[in-house]
């Protein structure tokens, strides 16, 4: 049962082998990402692999990080399906991603309704959220009898912001995503829940299932910000990327380079975002020299299933 909460998709382990084959030969994984502006005309650039969501590959979400002022997401503003294509040439494979992007932030993160399967009625999240309340969540626990399983969280809900490189619309609009939260997960495994017990369905398990609450959200963007290098992380304080190069901003780059720029690096986190890559449909090919090979892996909508067919190369 407990695998039925995070299903592993199954052109995961050929992805995971192909990064571990290469990772020797290259400090970074790269790739190119495609998106449409809203005149219709593709875009395609490099971008650099920042592992899965919440560093845990059964999520199927894939990651990168960006400046938010960039074009990339004033794009995905407009439109947010992508197409990520990754080579690796250690295994002779290319991995081909379809889905929709959505954008972690300082301030915003993406809004997951879980599937039908997962999904709690309207009545249990009004109950959910009404027990979680900023000024009296102490000692609140899951709405269940079961000794062990009680556990306080704050529930998934967008942050407001006064000001943004896109509007709200776009960091606000739900996507329909077996995502399940971590700490829900963390207390069915590390309590005394029998893990060989049959239930009818999901919704007989002793907690609530939730989307990933806010907090773990904040959690997974402040791991990627600490991820970077100090000069890295000083590249968000720089002048907006693509705009006219004066005297002005050749200081400041100037400064920025010395590391005497006096810009706390709180304002570079502010324009520092997470793209988050919810991954529904794959193409996978691998080139060999008895012969190539091709799949076609989709997730069915608002599921967890990935159906898998061969194709010709």
């Amino acid at each position: 049962m407990l695998q039925q909460l995070q299903i592993m998709a199954s052109w995961v382990p050929s992805f995971k082998s192909a990064l571990e084959a290469e990772q020797p030969n290259a400090p970074f994984i790269s790739f190119q990402l495609a998106t449409v502006d809203a005149q219709g005309f593709p875009h395609s650039r490099t971008c650099v692999f920042r592992g899965f969501l919440f560093d845990d590959h059964k999520t199927n979400i894939l990651t990168f990080t960006t400046d938010l002022r960039l074009e990339k997401i004033e794009q995905l503003r407009y439109n947010d399906r992508f197409e990520a294509v990754f080579y690796l040439p250690s295994s002779s494979l290319q991995f081909r991603f379809q889905g929709r992007a959505k954008v972690l932030s300082k301030t915003h993160h993406p809004v997951v309704k879980l599937p039908t399967h997962l999904h709690i009625d309207d009545e249990d999240i009004s109950t959910h959220n009404s027990s979680n309340s900023d000024d009296d969540n102490e000692d609140k626990g899951s709405g269940n009898d079961e000794p062990g399983l009680s556990f306080n969280i704050k529930p998934s809900v967008p942050v407001q912001r006064s000001e943004s490189p896109c509007p709200e619309s776009f960091f606000n609009t739900p996507i329909v995503y077996p995502l399940v939260s971590r700490q829900v997960l963390t207390n069915l495994t590390s309590h005394s829940v029998d893990k060989t017990q049959s239930f009818a369905n999901l919704h007989e398990l002793p907690l609530r299932l939730i989307a990933p609450t806010t907090d773990e959200w904040n959690a997974e963007f402040t791991r990627h910000w600490s991820s970077l290098s100090r000069s890295l992380r000083s590249s968000f304080r720089k002048p907006c990327p693509g705009s006219a190069l004066d005297s002005e901003k050749r200081s400041l780059l100037d400064k920025i380079a010395r590391g005497v720029d006096g810009i706390k690096e709180s304002e570079g986190q502010a324009r520092f975002g997470v793209v988050c890559l919810f991954v529904e449909k794959v193409d996978y090919v691998k080139l060999g020299y008895s012969g190539d090979s091709r799949w076609i892996i989709a997730k069915e909508e608002g599921q967890d299933l990935w159906k898998e067919e061969e194709v010709c190369p």
